[in-house]
C-alpha cells in the first residue's frame, strides 16, 4: 500500500497544527468519528486533564477509553 493523503480537517487547512485530532480521526472513523466530533471528545478530556488535547496524557486516556 502506498501513501493515501487524508485531510479530515473540515476547512482542509494544512497549517492547523491538529495532527493529533487528523490521526485520531482516522483510527476512529469506524467508529463515527470525523473531525469534529474527535476535535470536540479531546477537548472535552482535556478539560479534564486541565490540559490541551494535543497532550500525550489526553489523547492517550481517550484512545485507551475507547480500547486502544
Amino acid at each position: 500500500m502506498g501513501y493515501v493523503y487524508y485531510n479530515p480537517n473540515p476547512l482542509r487547512r494544512n497549517n492547523a497544527g491538529d495532527c493529533t485530532i487528523r490521526a485520531i480521526t482516522k483510527v476512529m472513523e469506524n467508529e463515527g468519528y470525523d473531525w469534529d466530533k474527535t476535535y470536540t471528545s479531546l477537548a472535552v478530556y482535556g478539560m479534564r486533564y486541565g490540559d490541551m488535547p494535543s497532550a500525550n496524557a489526553v489523547w492517550g486516556s481517550f484512545l485507551i477509553d475507547h480500547g486502544f
